[in-house]
């Protein structure tokens, strides 16, 4: 894995996970407003889940990549009330299954970059790969008016 890194980490979602991908966007849009979606670092499975959402309601790849490489300013720079003590304990946790922290804890831009080339190469769009994977049009369409409508 250290090899492939979060690339290669991406690569696998993005070829064997789209029906999970589907599933996590399904719950958002069948949720109560307002939708907390979270996790540890927010730049593996969240990463590509919340850079669905973003697509799904009209940001443009800048404004996708931005958002996942905000990830890397609390792990690697330990900005933020909690940076460091996070920092700490993730690095712990990469070393307890043999990743090396200094590929793990970031959230370069590129990442996201390659990843959105992925699933464009894979479907043609990020709108017909979610649909591929199973999210369907109609139900991209319900959840970009879903979050773009005022609350």
């Amino acid at each position: 894995m250290n090899r492939g890194g979060l690339t290669g980490l991406n690569t696998m979602l993005v070829h064997h996970g789209g029906s999970g991908i589907a599933t996590a966007l399904r719950a958002i849009a069948s949720a109560t407003l307002p939708v907390a979606l979270f996790c540890t670092a927010g730049k593996d499975r969240t990463g590509i889940v919340s850079a669905a959402v973003l697509a799904v309601c009209g940001a443009t790849d800048a404004e996708i990549v931005a958002d996942y490489a905000a990830s890397e300013a609390v792990y690697v720079r330990g900005e933020g009330e909690e940076g460091g003590g996070v920092r700490a304990w993730y690095d712990g946790r990469l070393t307890q299954v043999g990743l090396a922290a200094a590929e793990w804890e970031r959230a370069g831009p590129d990442v996201m970059v390659r990843t959105l080339e992925m699933m464009r190469q894979r479907s043609g769009t990020i709108e017909a790969y979610l649909e591929q994977s199973g999210f369907t049009r109609p139900e991209q369409a319900a959840l970009r008016e879903k979050l773009r409508a005022p609350l």
